[in-house]
């Protein structure tokens, strides 16, 4: 699934995030950002507010406790790819 149709209030959980095909060489890579701030295979998280252009989630630990919140900008969303819990 897409992030695109994600739902506010629903948790999710990262199956990957896609690179480049061909890698463009960026100098500010998005998928490693996004590794880095959190997502990666396995990683869940909720989603909870859409506004602006500025999509607003909570990580969530292995019981379900709000670990870390992040924003992200829709342009930076394309790349992730999710699956429902």
């Amino acid at each position: 699934m897409m992030f695109s149709s994600v739902k506010i209030g629903k948790i999710y959980q990262v199956k990957n995030i896609v690179q480049n095909n061909p890698c463009l060489e960026c100098t500010a890579c998005t998928r490693l950002r996004l590794m880095e701030v959190g997502f990666f295979p396995g990683a869940r998280f909720k989603i909870v507010k859409h506004l602006y252009g500025i999509w607003v989630m909570q990580f969530l630990t292995d019981k379900g406790f709000s670990e870390q919140t992040l924003a992200l900008r829709d342009e930076e969303t394309v790349q992730i790819i999710l699956e429902d819990v």
